[in-house]
């Protein structure tokens, strides 16, 4: 979603307008370090269109910064995504910033310079209502395996000093 290539604020614009019909009022994004990791600036112009379109259907929103969610087996990749399995729920959802990085220790110091560039180009946008640092810390087999690298983002989103609060779900 969040690639230069295949942004689409037409149906984000949709899906959000139908989201507000159903009485939505916010609604937690994920947000994919690759993404930012390839191009920094064009995933914040990215996440500043997709809050402004929210912010036009009165709907706050939530970033979530790591998730350990591998319902597609994969490790995350860029570029073209694999089609929907017709019938099975997630199939082509990666995590981030996938397992391979949440393992290598030395990788991290680019996890810290992510957190600390969303969080602090957003820390104070009155439209994020909170920061879901880490969705699901432990699934896909991780375990506590998760757990230094969720505690490290809470340390690094605390240095960029955000208004919001922040959580782990």
């Amino acid at each position: 979603m969040w690639q230069a290539s295949t942004f689409d604020p037409q149906t984000i614009r949709q899906e959000l307008e139908w989201a507000r019909r159903a009485g939505y009022n916010s609604v937690r994004v994920f947000v994919q370090f690759l993404v930012w990791q390839e191009d920094p600036d064009g995933l914040k112009l990215r996440l500043e269109q997709f809050l402004a379109i929210a912010s036009g259907h009165e709907i706050s929103t939530a970033p979530i910064l790591f998730d350990d969610c591998a319902f597609a087996g994969k490790e995350p990749y860029l570029g073209q995504q694999d089609d929907p399995v017709l019938g099975v729920h997630n199939s082509g959802w990666t995590p981030s910033p996938g397992p391979s990085f949440v393992m290598d220790r030395s990788s991290w110091q680019a996890l810290a310079s992510y957190v600390r560039d969303i969080v602090g180009s957003f820390g104070s946008d009155e439209r994020i209502l909170f920061w879901d640092l880490y969705n699901e810390p432990g699934n896909s087999r991780m375990g506590e395996q998760s757990m230094p690298l969720m505690e490290k983002a809470f340390n690094w989103a605390r240095q960029a000093g955000p208004e919001q609060p922040l959580t782990v779900a």
